[in-house]
C-alpha cells in the first residue's frame, strides 16, 4: 500500500520496490530481533508538531521494556521542545528536514539535507530505530547508517531496507498507529497515553502572559490560522464565536498563534471582547494557557494537538479529508466538527460550532 496521490509514483516504487524485494530478501529472511542487544534506540519523528505530539505514546513503553537503553528522539527543530523535557527520553536530537518545511524546498536541496542525516545516524550507533512515519527518507537514512534493525512501515516506499516492515492498516487513529510499530515488536500496548511535559519557566511565563493582559479568570482560547488552505474558515465566522462565548459564557477570547500569525486575524467588527497573543508564547507557555482555558476553538493544527493533550475541551474545525477517527486530538473533551458539504472548512456552518460548544459546555 503506497500514500502518493500520483499514479506515477505509485506505479515507480511498486517495481522498484519489488526488484528491492528479491535482493535483500536473504538478509531479511535471517535478520531477528533481539530485544537482550538493544543498548541504544533511536525514534524517527521529522514532520508537524501534532505528530510529535501524538508520537510520545511510544517513549513510556519503550523506556519500561528497554529500562536500561539509551533512548534517542530525532524531531524537527520546531518541535524538538514537544519532547525535550520527556523524562524517559536520554537525548532529543534536533534536525531540519527540508522535507517537512512548509515553507517549501526543491528537490536538490532534500537531497542535500540527507546526508548529514545520514551522517548523524550513522555516528550513533543505533541497536534499533523506530521511524513512526513510514517515510522512505528516513529508511533509506536508516539503511545507510548503519541502524542494526529497522522497524517502520513501507507506504512511500524503501520497505525492503527494514528488517521488520509493518503493515499498514486502515483508518485507525494516529496514536494507535504509533503503537501498531510497537506491538510489531512485542511490546503490545492496549491504551495510547500522550505524554508532554514542559519546564516550569513555560508555565511561569504563562502565568506573566495572563497578567499582562488582564485575564485573572476564566478565557477560551482560540486558534483561526490554518496549516493548509483547505482548513481555513473566514474571520467573520470565528468572529461569530467569539461574540457567541462572550454573550452566552461571559468568556473572553484569547488568539493564539506564531509569530508568522501576529497581525493576520483582522476582524471587520468586534461583537464580543478578544485579545491577539500571537508570537508572545512557546509550545510550553501555550500548552498551559491551553490547560487553563475553559475551552478551545480552533482548526485542526498543533494547537489542538496541544490542548487536547492539556485536557482541554476542544471544538476542533476540521476537513473532509482528514477523518477523525485518524487525525482528531487525543482526549476525553474533544469534538470535530466538519463541513456537511464539500471537503473544506469554509463550508462550515458557525450554528454547528456554537451547538458544540454548547454540549462541551454543558449547555443545550
Amino acid at each position: 500500500m503506497y500514500v502518493y496521490k500520483k499514479r506515477f509514483l505509485v506505479l515507480f516504487f511498486t517495481i522498484f520496490d519489488a526488484i528491492g524485494r528479491a535482493i535483500f530478501f536473504p538478509v531479511r529472511l535471517v535478520s531477528r530481533f533481539e530485544p537482550v542487544r538493544v543498548k541504544k534506540i533511536l525514534v524517527i519523528r521529522l514532520d508537524h508538531i501534532g505528530d510529535v505530539v501524538n508520537s510520545t505514546v511510544v517513549i513510556g513503553p519503550l523506556r519500561k521494556n528497554f529500562p536500561e537503553a539509551k533512548i534517542h528522539f530525532l524531531a524537527p527543530v520546531w518541535a524538538a521542545s514537544v519532547v525535550n523535557s520527556n523524562r524517559d527520553i536520554s537525548r532529543v536530537i534536533e534536525f531540519r528536514p527540508s522535507w517537512f518545511d512548509r515553507n517549501g524546498s526543491k528537490f536538490f536541496k532534500n537531497v542535500r539535507s540527507l546526508l548529514p542525516l545520514v551522517k548523524l545516524i550513522s555516528k550513533e550507533g543505533y541497536d534499533l530505530c523506530i521511524d513512526l512515519r513510514g517515510d522512505s527518507r528516513h529508511i533509506l537514512a536508516m539503511f545507510l547508517g548503519g541502524v542494526k534493525y529497522r522497524v517502520g512501515y513501507g507506504i512511500t516506499g524503501c520497505g525492503f531496507l527494514l528488517n521488520l516492515e509493518v503493515r499498514y492498516k486502515g483508518i485507525m487513529h494516529e496514536t494507535r498507529r504509533n503503537l501498531e510499530l510497537l506491538k510489531a515488536i512485542g511490546i503490545d500496548i492496549k491504551e495510547a497515553k500522550i505524554d508532554l511535559s514542559f519546564p516550569d519557566g513555560d508555565k511561569v511565563s504563562a502565568g506573566l502572559l495572563l497578567k499582562e493582559i488582564g485575564l485573572p479568570g476564566d478565557y477560551a482560547v482560540m486558534h483561526p490560522f490554518p496549516g493548509d488552505m483547505s482548513k481555513e474558515w473566514e474571520d467573520k465566522g470565528f468572529m461569530r464565536i467569539i461574540g457567541y462565548l462572550w454573550e452566552r459564557y461571559s468568556l473572553p477570547t484569547v488568539i493564539a498563534g506564531g509569530k508568522v500569525d501576529a497581525g493576520k486575524f483582522r476582524p471587520t467588527s468586534a461583537d464580543g471582547f478578544f485579545m491577539d497573543i500571537s508570537g508572545k508564547t512557546t509550545l510550553g507557555s501555550l500548552y498551559f494557557l491551553l490547560k487553563r482555558a475553559r475551552i478551545f476553538i480552533g482548526v485542526d493544527s498543533a494547537p489542538a494537538h496541544l490542548a487536547g493533550a492539556a485536557g482541554t475541551a476542544s471544538v476542533v474545525l476540521m476537513n473532509g479529508t482528514h477523518m477523525p477517527a485518524q487525525w482528531l486530538p487525543k482526549g476525553d473533551k474533544v469534538r470535530a466538527v466538519i463541513p456537511a458539504k464539500g471537503k473544506v472548512v469554509s463550508g462550515l456552518d458557525a450554528g454547528e460550532v456554537e451547538a458544540a460548544l454548547d454540549e462541551l459546555m454543558g449547555q443545550k
